[in-house]
């Protein structure tokens, strides 16, 4: 079903009379403190929807680090001027190896460009009680960090979550369809502690996968919240069209061990529920290409072991029944 842009911003606002309740006593409490890195690259077009939106929030960060990672078009000069009407925003200018690789996904760069501003961030504040990594192609309401931050305080063992995405279909906006267990990399907010136990974001391919697996064998659980909505301005894996974007998120399932079936499975989900099939036959054809091909998977068999052992838990819809502990990590 189409929705409009108004419709998904004022989504979760207003959702109920429990909604404003739990609002009302988030700002009876302490606010908690955040800090907030996006990486950003080449996105001029977007970006200013994004600085709207994190201006606008009614639960404001410490600090907002806003990452060019080398961009080639306007986005230095957008948040820049950003940097300068807030005192909140800092912008940071990395500039990465001209010898490396063209694939930046791939090479890992969004989370190098997240950790090295992530350091940033703590300068400024040093024990946040939650991380919040960005993309900068997202539009969402001004209650989106208040209302998620009472998740957090209704549930102690929550330790990554996230909205839901909208992005432009058509004639109007349209809900991605992905499991409630899995908190997209567009959008995701941890909590200290748990950022703590898994020893924070890896800087390797499918870290946005890796994350939530070691926290749930932590103990913690992971879950997106279905009342909490962001639109995407960009569809997703849509930077050098769609087809090659599935294909390499269909490599970074093999990269990280997922098994064959379960990517069957994924690949089959994606054909006849989200009627995609640009989709289903762009991360079947990254994932079985390689397969075949035997190429190199992620050095850590630990981590990979732990794929194959949590890779179902996505396929579930709430944290509640589906949240896992491993009694032997070894990672």
């Amino acid at each position: 079903m189409n929705v409009s842009l108004t419709e998904i911003l004022n989504m979760g606002n207003n959702n109920n009379n429990l909604a404003k309740k739990k609002e009302t006593e988030l700002s009876e409490q302490c606010i908690p403190a955040y800090v907030v890195v996006t990486p950003a690259f080449n996105e001029e077009n977007n970006i200013e929807a994004t600085i709207e939106s994190m201006t606008l929030q009614t639960v404001q960060p410490q600090s907002w680090i806003i990452v060019d990672d080398g961009s080639c078009d306007k986005t230095w000069e957008i948040i820049s001027s950003a940097a300068v009407s807030y005192s909140w925003i800092e912008a940071y200018r990395r500039f990465k190896d001209p010898n490396r690789a063209d694939d930046g996904l791939l090479l890992a760069s969004e989370a190098e460009a997240f950790l090295e501003g992530l350091k940033l961030a703590f300068n400024t504040c040093p024990s946040p009680e939650f991380i919040v990594k960005l993309d900068a192609d997202l539009k969402f309401g001004p209650e989106y960090f208040r209302v998620l931050f009472n998740e957090f305080s209704s549930n102690p063992r929550l330790g990554i979550t996230g909205g839901v995405i909208y992005e432009y279909k058509g004639s109007g906006l349209v809900r991605e369809k992905a499991s409630s267990a899995h908190v997209r990399g567009a959008t995701k907010i941890y909590r200290y502690a748990c950022y703590k136990d898994i020893g924070g974001v890896l800087s390797v391919f499918g870290w946005d996968v890796i994350d939530e697996i070691l926290a749930r064998a932590s103990g913690w659980y992971v879950n997106s919240f279905d009342h909490v909505h962001l639109v995407h301005l960009r569809r997703t894996a849509s930077r050098d069209g769609r087809f090659l974007g599935w294909a390499r998120n269909g490599y970074m399932a093999y990269y990280i061990g997922m098994s064959p079936l379960r990517m069957i499975l994924r690949s089959l989900f994606r054909l006849i529920v989200a009627g995609d099939i640009v989709q289903s036959c762009g991360l079947a054809y990254g994932y079985f290409r390689n397969y075949f091909r035997r190429t190199k998977q992620l050095p850590d068999l630990a981590i990979r072991k732990l794929v194959r052992q949590y890779q179902w838990v996505t396929a579930g819809k709430s944290y509640d029944d589906r949240a896992v502990r491993s009694k032997n990590r070894k990672v």
